[in-house]
């Protein structure tokens, strides 16, 4: 069994490397930082006794997200966790174009192309699974994290509609999206409010997974539901100022 993990120099993608090593999977992962993924590697392959490649990658660039795909196409890939991303924010007038485009790139076009890349290979086997990292802020417009909140909207959508369509052409491939509120994860410079929210990353990740390989859908556990029911019964200027104080309370 083999596993492509996208951002797994650390955070969510360094968890996602550990669960699915325990699990007894070879890894390619992927990330910008070398020597944190040969860190990584040598962690993993000694503690679990799995094999584990390691891709450079900065997935800004189209032709390196396609450079990691032809690193991986002679293998069999059973499942591949798009997990790398970027954040940036901030009122309009402070807010930085370039930073803005690279991270949709990562954090939308990235992903796209990803899933459909490797799909297509897992459709003609009939045979894979994708976990796609999105976030509590893709359910509602959120205030200061507006392209953020956008391109994360776009990799939940996207990955329902893509789960459905497998499911109508009875493929056996499933795609699900996992939709995570504040972890420090190094995503936003360490800003988080983690130990106030008392919230296990490793905890978090190992529940993540578990559901995934059940095939569970959309997964968006804990507390971090709430904000999902705000869509149903809060009008949404009323939603977007709760949201907004929801980021405020978790950057703090």
């Amino acid at each position: 069994m083999y596993a492509v993990i996208t951002g797994a120099s650390g955070g969510f993608g360094r968890e996602f490397a550990v669960q699915l090593a325990k699990r007894g999977y070879d890894l390619c992962i992927c990330a910008r930082n070398t020597a944190k993924l040969q860190n990584l590697k040598k962690e993993l392959e000694q503690t679990y006794s799995i094999h584990t490649d390691i891709f450079t990658a900065d997935l800004s660039k189209e032709e390196d997200a396609n450079a990691l795909y032809e690193f991986t196409k002679q293998r069999k890939v059973d499942i591949l966790i798009n997990n790398a991303g970027l954040a940036c924010g901030g009122n309009p007038s402070d807010s930085n174009l370039n930073e803005e485009m690279d991270m949709l790139c990562v954090n939308v076009r990235a992903v796209h192309y990803l899933t459909r890349k490797y799909l297509d290979d897992m459709i003609t086997n009939n045979s894979g699974r994708i976990l796609n990292v999105s976030s509590l802020s893709a359910w509602l417009p959120t205030p200061f994290l507006s392209a953020y909140a956008a391109g994360k909207a776009y990799v939940l959508h996207f990955s329902e509609g893509l789960n459905y369509e497998l499911k109508k052409i009875k493929s056996s491939v499933r795609v699900s999206v996992v939709t995570p509120g504040f972890f420090n994860t190094g995503i936003a410079d360490g800003k988080g409010n983690i130990q106030a929210q008392k919230r296990s990353l490793e905890k978090y990740t190992a529940q993540v997974v578990e559901k995934f390989l059940k095939g569970k859908e959309v997964i968006n556990l804990g507390k971090d539901r709430q904000i999902t029911v705000l869509q149903y019964f809060t009008h949404r200027s009323i939603a977007k100022h709760i949201m907004f104080r929801s980021l405020m309370k978790g950057i703090q």
